[in-house]
């Protein structure tokens, strides 16, 4: 059983989270949880070439959910972040 005890309440910015690693597995990468709408064009080419696409999610509004931060390779719940 994992005894690593870590600090939920202190909120942290996730552009500066405090950490350097997940305190469970050591993995250096976290994700949060968002939620995407909208809707965005996505263009073909004739010619079956690549068409330009960069702009495809000019039109898509993101918003984080939930209130913390996980580890994706032990998917613990790393640090509270910040809304």
């Amino acid at each position: 059983m994992d005894k690593t005890k870590i600090d939920l309440s202190t909120i942290n910015d996730t552009n500066n989270p405090g950490i350097t690693k997940c305190p469970y597995c050591g993995h250096n990468e976290f994700y949060i949880k968002m939620r995407y709408s909208g809707t965005g064009f996505f263009y073909h080419s004739f010619d079956g070439k690549p068409a330009e696409n960069s702009g495809m999610y000019d039109c898509i509004t993101s918003s984080t959910v939930g209130k913390f931060a996980y580890c994706p390779k032990c998917g613990k719940k790393v640090f509270r972040i910040k809304k």
